[in-house]
């Protein structure tokens, strides 16, 4: 009887801890940084991406709390750290319902640029392109180019924030030559 109950036991067990394995992880983990989300995420799977721009409803923008315009403004501040792990991309690809294609590569890209405040929140985090234009490179130059204007006074880091959370292009293209 001992041996038993015993072996139903090791069958209940091992049937939770099979069905654990299964069950689906999270999309985005916690924000660890606590700051504002720009938009409302409601999505962790079948996000489409809107030409050049992240579905709002998986990628809407997440910047640390607290972070000041002096602070990314100081030579001090290292915005250099670009996540780009395999794994942060599988997932971004899942999430986006995208194939691995080395021919058409994504980067991992930070909707609101760490330049700019923005965390390494899975809500801030979407696969883009560098083709078709604008592109990858496109938005490095809007990243840039709000940078500067925080740092200059000529813009608030919340107006930053918010114009290249809800359409970089539209910056992009209103922006004099830098």
């Amino acid at each position: 009887m001992r041996r038993s109950t015993f072996h139903v036991a090791l069958v209940i067990l091992m049937g939770v801890a099979t069905f654990t394995i299964f069950l689906p992880v999270p999309s985005s983990p916690k924000n660890n940084s606590n700051g504002p989300v720009l938009g409302t995420g409601t999505k962790v799977k079948n996000c489409r991406l809107q030409g050049a721009l992240p579905d709002p409803d998986c990628t809407p923008g997440v910047a640390l709390s607290g972070i000041t315009a002096q602070e990314i403004c100081s030579p001090e501040f290292s915005a250099s750290q670009e996540t780009s792990s395999t794994g942060v991309l599988e997932q971004l690809y899942f999430q986006y319902s995208l194939i691995p294609d080395h021919t058409e590569p994504y980067y991992v890209d930070h909707l609101i640029s760490l330049s700019l405040g923005g965390s390494d929140d899975m809500a801030n985090l979407w696969p883009q392109r560098t083709e078709p234009r604008p592109g990858y490179n496109e938005k490095n130059r809007v990243e840039k180019y709000l940078h500067e204007e925080v740092c200059s006074g000529r813009m608030s880091l919340e107006s930053a924030q918010q114009q290249v959370a809800s359409n970089w292009i539209r910056v992009f293209l209103s922006m004099p030559s830098f």
